[in-house]
């Protein structure tokens, strides 16, 4: 492994131990807690904020029925801690300066009510994590070949099979999909999750969901944390399709994939961007499409929209952004993605179709089927996007 990777890890473990620390200092303020209890409090809350990472490095390695157990605690622990921090970074400034003013039942009953709440918080994101919705688009692309009138895309992103997700969702999830009878089904990235799992059995469970045409992908980030070949692979001899920086003709309808690991910035995108029009071009010419014919580009980050224009008349479906998968981070990932974080979004662009008129780039971004690290979700949806052609 690279040497960031392990400064990533040390930095990244350095901001877990101190945010439990701070959870234990308000806890121990709040309930007044001393002698043997207090010394526990500290010692448990700097063991537990070994547990996440330290699971994530072994389940890179190890898949049985242990190593499912712990990561999934560990996990769960994460998403219990983002709310406990929360809540304890507000808590402990009313207690700096309000403590002394509270007598000590009133102190452990507020503490109390305090911090049930990020627990119940967190027990409706676990629930609400493992509901998918369905969300629906109906969308008119100009000059769109006939034989896709009226047809229909099942689109999903960052399903994240690993230790918490495996064989057992992949097969609910493509019955769920089935349900719809699409024409298509289109992938955009992270659909695993970067650790050891039985990933053959679980791209074939995927792509049994019914569909006309089959199932077409693109990796993502998270394919990228070790050899990604060894991801495509296992996909391609699953079922699924995976569009390494191609395009295809699939009766009439042109899909464009762009592969994460040579698309992760601007430069890169743009580079790539222009040597895939060329081949949509070559291949609208050898297959006698329309010039302005619409092209669906895979691309798993919703980013550098403006080079996606490049490619003239075309809908890019895009996940990664989880729409933050855990309240209050979607505000965030709004302004990191200026608003393509989530939804239906259009941006006009200096390509001009035969008519003289601008064409528009089209993003859909996905909040994605899976989650990562906490199998939580709050004031988001695991879903599956279906978009009707008109």
């Amino acid at each position: 492994m690279p040497s960031s990777f392990f400064i990533f890890l040390g930095l990244a473990q350095l901001i877990l131990t101190i945010g439990h620390l701070m959870i234990a200092k308000v806890f121990i303020v709040g309930f007044q807690a001393t002698g043997w209890f207090e010394q526990f409090i500290w010692w448990k809350m700097f063991i537990l904020s070994f547990s996440f990472m330290w699971m994530s490095v072994i389940t890179r390695y190890v898949n049985n029925t242990i190593s499912r157990f712990f990561y999934k605690l560990a996990a769960v622990w994460m998403g219990i801690f983002v709310y406990l921090f929360i809540v304890s970074a507000l808590y402990g400034l009313i207690l700096a300066f309000f403590c002394g003013y509270m007598s000590s039942n009133a102190s452990i009953i507020i503490t109390s009510i305090v911090f049930i709440i990020p627990i119940l918080f967190s027990i409706y994101g676990l629930l609400n994590a493992r509901n998918a919705i369905f969300t629906r688009y109906s969308l008119t692309l100009p000059n769109l070949p006939q034989t896709w009138k009226d047809k229909k895309i099942v689109f999903i992103s960052d399903t994240h099979f690993g230790q918490v997700r495996g064989e057992g969702t992949a097969g609910k999830w493509a019955q769920l999909i089935s349900t719809e009878k699409p024409d298509i089904i289109l992938h955009s990235g992270d659909f695993y999750d970067g650790v050891k799992i039985n990933v053959v059995q679980v791209a074939t469970k995927l792509a049994k969901a019914s569909s006309v045409f089959g199932m077409f992908a693109v990796t993502g980030n998270h394919e990228s944390f070790g050899d990604d070949n060894y991801f495509v692979d296992s996909m391609e001899k699953g079922g699924v399709k995976v569009l390494n920086d191609e395009v295809i003709n699939v009766h009439g309808l042109l899909i464009a994939g762009a592969r994460y690991g040579t698309n992760e910035n601007k430069e890169k995108f743009e580079k790539n961007t222009k040597v895939l029009l060329e081949k949509i071009n070559a291949l609208k010419i050898k297959d006698g499409l329309d010039p302005d014919a619409p092209v669906i580009l895979l691309k798993h980050v919703p980013d550098n929209i403006e080079v996606t224009g490049i490619l003239g008349n075309v809908l890019q479906l895009s996940g990664h952004t989880h729409r933050g998968q855990l309240w209050p981070f979607r505000f965030i990932t709004h302004k990191i993605f200026k608003g393509f974080d989530y939804g239906y979004k259009e941006q006009g662009n200096e390509q001009i179709d035969k008519g003289g008129n601008n064409k528009t780039t089209r993003v859909i971004t996905t909040s994605g089927l899976g989650t990562w690290g906490p199998p939580l979700r709050t004031f988001t949806n695991s879903e599956i996007v279906v978009i009707s052609l008109q």
